[in-house]
């Protein structure tokens, strides 16, 4: 759970399906959410809805090269979710894959270990996605 002064409470699940505007289910590495939203895909037992993501974030951990496959998989699942923050991730980096994200304005963090620089990186672009949730919760809460 991730509290903020008045603002719904959020949840994080790693390798939840939610549901696309096509209907398909896609699996989400991480998946931010608001708890009242988690709390009736269970009681459901249905995947959440994509218009009630608050961020997806793509990881990827490899000891070999990236294929460019792994970013079009994600801009495939960016194209059929409807929120306006996702991020991919990896551990390395791929010439192709910062090309082909970058053409598309999309947003890749690679080089992403422990106590590395992009870590730091990382953990900025989580910081802006909150901030633009909490401008949307009044009163806002500084983070």
């Amino acid at each position: 759970m991730i509290e903020f002064g008045g603002a719904p409470i959020l949840d994080v699940h790693l390798g939840v399906y939610v549901t696309g505007t096509s209907g398909v289910l896609h699996e989400c590495d991480v998946l931010v959410l608001p708890a009242e939203e988690a709390a009736l895909s269970r009681a459901q037992g249905i995947a959440p809805r994509d218009s009630q993501c608050v961020l997806i974030v793509e990881c990827k951990y490899y000891l070999s090269n990236l294929g460019i496959g792994l970013a079009r998989n994600f801009e495939g699942l960016r194209a059929d979710i409807r929120t306006q923050n996702e991020l991919f991730v990896s551990n390395i980096r791929s010439s192709s894959i910062v090309r082909y994200l970058d053409a598309r304005k999309r947003d890749f963090e690679p080089d992403v270990v422990p106590n590395s620089p992009q870590a730091g990186y990382l953990q900025s672009e989580i910081r802006k996605t909150f901030k633009s949730y909490l401008s949307k919760h009044p009163p806002s809460t500084v983070i």
